[in-house]
């Protein structure tokens, strides 16, 4: 299970804080999320430090979008691991 708190911060910028699990069930969820942001212009900030799963589907899209977003709250292994394409599945 995840939980999604969105805070707009102002009119550019929205801080998106995940807890729980990102995992094929919650995942389409959390990416039509952040695609509403993006394609209404804004600045994603995702806090992720709440995280306790990230399965591959969401790695993937972290990987396609970490130019598009700013990542708050990574653990060292989460941060390797969204910018190591060898990566295969990742839990903390």
């Amino acid at each position: 299970m995840i939980r999604i708190e969105e805070k707009i911060t102002d009119k550019d910028n929205v801080l998106l804080w995940i807890e729980g699990r990102l995992d094929r069930e919650s995942f389409p969820a959390f990416r039509q999320m952040c695609e509403k942001y993006f394609q209404a212009g804004k600045s994603v900030q995702l806090n992720l430090s709440g995280l306790i799963y990230m399965g591959q589907d969401g790695l993937e899209y972290f990987r396609g979008i970490r130019d598009r977003v700013s990542f708050l709250g990574l653990n060292a292994y989460l941060k390797m691991a969204i910018q190591d394409a060898d990566t295969e599945d990742l839990a903390s």
